[in-house]
């Protein structure tokens, strides 16, 4: 599912509860915001199981920071060689 044609996070946090995704394809940036929305918001995605992040390096501290805020999440991959990475989510 793409939720949006243009990024917002807001709108994509409301997709992901929404339709309980369960995995969110995405680059490090684009995580770190939902993150920090979940964070400030003080929202839960129970569904979520598993993230593939990519297109830029992704620091440890991001996958640590994807396990405290939502600890369904068992699943952190990185992949590596996709320059056009854009965001989707699996529903």
């Amino acid at each position: 599912m793409i939720p949006n044609l243009k990024y917002d996070v807001k709108l994509i946090v409301e997709a992901m509860i929404k339709h309980e995704c369960t995995h969110i394809i995405a680059t490090p940036t684009q995580v770190i915001d939902v993150l920090n929305f979940l964070e400030r918001n003080k929202l839960q995605i129970p569904s979520l199981r598993g993230t593939l992040l990519g297109g830029a390096p992704v620091p440890v501290e991001v996958a640590h920071h994807i396990s405290r805020v939502i600890p369904s999440v068992d699943d952190v991959r990185i992949g590596y060689g996709a320059t056009e990475l854009g965001l989707y989510l699996i529903c």
